[in-house]
């Protein structure tokens, strides 16, 4: 009997992944053309929010065009993953408010401190929430307190208004198995021809340089300065001795 159920469920997944006819006329129908546009839009908008001129941002795509394409691949393949969904609508406009939001939030950031938003202010949320009387008043709060409410008011009601759409997943995993490698592929190439480098020294002039996505992405992979192949402990903690003494 569970074999026959495990048979049951193969063929039923084998059949949305591979059996789904994808005909010229059906194009719209995947949203394609839409996820890319959106994808585009959102990082133009992000970098003129990172900028803060329109100018700016714009310039990026003619000043570093191999480095909008990349932080173009990234939003394109968070957007990809919305499409997984069977309410891939609210997902794609959920995915687009938070790439907003935090390149909004990052835009505010910069007005306060030198070093952009990324993935270490969510590591350590706690010590972010307590620092926020610091550089905003109270007025401040309670209008991003009412915004916040009103956000997840929104997202509930179009979670209810928004209605299931048919599975296709074949072509959502094509559009993020191609946007992943050619992601790959330029950053290998970017790296190469020096335009990206795999550390980052200055986060203020790298994120000015190679863009707030691709900044925030690898924030959330590289968390700080790696451990020495040749680095003891017991010279660490004499010099911490060292000093509790003295």
């Amino acid at each position: 009997m569970s074999s026959k159920i495990k048979k049951n469920s193969y063929k039923s997944i084998k059949t949305k992944l591979f059996n789904s006819k994808t005909k010229p006329n059906q194009f719209g129908k995947y949203q394609i053309l839409p996820v890319i546009i959106f994808s585009i839009l959102i990082t133009i908008a992000l970098e003129i929010l990172n900028r803060q001129s329109i100018l700016n941002g714009l310039g990026f795509i003619i000043t570093n065009p191999l480095m909008f394409l990349i932080n173009l691949l990234i939003v394109l393949f968070t957007l990809s993953v919305a499409m997984l969904f069977a309410r891939r609508r609210f997902f794609l406009i959920l995915f687009t408010i938070i790439w907003l939001t935090l390149g909004i939030a990052n835009s505010i950031i910069l007005c306060f401190r030198s070093t952009p938003l990324s993935a270490m202010d969510f590591y350590k949320f706690t010590s972010v929430i307590r620092a926020i009387p610091l550089y905003l008043k109270t007025y401040q709060i309670i209008l991003f307190s009412v915004f916040v409410a009103l956000s997840i008011a929104a997202m509930v009601f179009l979670w209810k208004k928004l209605k299931k759409n048919r599975l296709h997943l074949r072509i959502p995993l094509i559009m993020m198995c191609i946007s992943f490698v050619l992601l790959l592929m330029l950053s290998d190439v970017a790296i190469k021809m020096n335009v990206l480098l795999n550390e980052f020294d200055k986060l203020h002039d790298d994120c000015y340089e190679y863009g707030f996505v691709y900044c925030f992405w690898n924030s959330v992979f590289e968390r700080g300065i790696k451990q020495p192949d040749n680095y003891p402990a017991d010279p660490i903690n004499k010099t911490l001795k060292n000093i509790e003494n003295k």
